[in-house]
Formats: structure tokens, C-alpha cells, sequence
């Protein structure tokens, strides 16, 4: 009876230590406050994402704000 309690025990006290789950927010600060209307990935792997404040590329490592100088409104 006392291996049956013993190992309840053990069995309890592991389940709370679990492992939290891995997690990251991809452009958490660069795309702060922007609506998002569209993405779209292309052969390189880029991504294009189409805001409310222009269009940016994304490349893996960095987020590209790509200007056009004929835009009438950011939208």
C-alpha cells in the first residue's frame, strides 16, 4: 500500500512541473497597430504583407516598408 501511495505521489508531482509550451510573435513591434488586409508568399520564400500603412516584405530576417512615391492614400 505504501509503493501504491509512493508512486501516486511521484506520479502527481511530475504533472505539475510539465513544460510550458515554446512560443514567439512575429513582428510583434513592427506591425503594432497596422490593419492587415493580405499576405502572400512567393517563390523566394518572402512574404508580402499589405497594410493600412503601405506594403512590407518580410524576408526571414527583417521587415521592408516598400515605398511608392504615385500611392494617393497609405491604405
Amino acid at each position: 500500500m505504501k509503493n501504491c501511495i509512493l508512486f501516486f505521489f511521484l506520479l502527481v508531482t511530475t504533472q505539475l512541473h510539465a513544460q510550458t509550451p515554446a512560443y514567439f510573435m512575429l513582428g510583434e513591434s513592427e506591425l503594432d497597430g497596422l490593419h492587415i488586409y493580405g499576405i502572400h508568399q512567393d517563390e523566394s520564400l518572402n512574404y508580402w504583407i499589405v497594410t493600412d500603412n503601405g506594403l512590407f516584405k518580410y524576408d526571414g530576417y527583417e521587415f521592408k516598408n516598400i515605398p511608392y512615391n504615385e500611392m494617393i492614400s497609405p491604405s
